[in-house]
């Protein structure tokens, strides 16, 4: 199951600023950010800003030869399974798009992380995106998407590390490699799915993930 971050519809303000009734700085009214905390602007900056840069470094010298068929497929998987949300306890959402993604890593007709990464941003899309009823829209839509796609390329990143010195040949080895790919996705996901939802509640982290995290965490593993 795949964590991420979500909350109920907005029927009003989302945020109450701290500062209301002081002057607040122009960048976050420009943006649209001004009653959006502080720790929650940086935490979308460097989310949104590491899965762009990396998007865009992957993309920028793609393979001469894709499949663009076989991205689309997984892209379709994807977005089935992103289709299928669980909500808990403690403002966090659980997907089963972690299975489509992982396998997709292991997929050798790809040419990732070019097509994970792609497959990341636009399968992990859901009809709330569309209809805006995400918290922080636009922002909390990207950060979810980048937060896949970061999820993704750390699972991408394992298996490769991991290969390199368990080998592919053998059963074990592959399955080992499963493994270490569902811990390295799992790991950055639930980090930064934590990390909003402790921020966007108000809530402590140790709360967020006792009330969310751990009673999935089984399932996870």
């Amino acid at each position: 199951a795949h964590v991420d971050v979500r909350g109920p519809v907005r029927t009003g303000p989302l945020f109450v600023s701290p500062w209301i009734g002081e002057r607040r700085p122009i960048l976050p009214r420009m943006f649209g950010l001004a009653n959006v905390p502080t720790p929650m602007r940086v935490l979308l900056g460097i989310v949104i800003g590491t899965g762009a840069a990396l998007l865009f470094v992957v993309s920028l010298r793609p393979p001469e030869h894709v499949d663009f068929l076989r991205i689309v497929f997984w892209i379709a998987i994807t977005l089935f399974t992103a289709a299928l949300p669980v909500k808990l306890p403690g403002g966090v959402v659980a997907h089963t798009t972690t299975a489509p993604i992982i396998a997709a890593v292991f997929d050798s007709g790809l040419p990732n992380p070019f097509a994970l990464c792609w497959i990341a941003f636009l399968g992990t899309t859901e009809i709330r995106d569309i209809r805006r009823d995400v918290p922080m829209w636009p922002y909390g839509s990207l950060y979810n998407r980048f937060a896949y796609l970061l999820s993704a390329f750390a699972a991408w990143f394992a298996v490769r590390s991991g290969a390199l010195v368990l080998g592919q040949a053998e059963p074990l080895s592959v399955l080992m490699l499963v493994a270490i790919a569902g811990v390295g996705f799992s790991a950055v996901n639930m980090i930064l799915a934590v990390a909003a939802a402790s921020i966007r509640m108000g809530q402590p982290v140790a709360r967020v993930w006792s009330l969310s995290i751990s009673n999935v965490l089984p399932s996870l593993v």
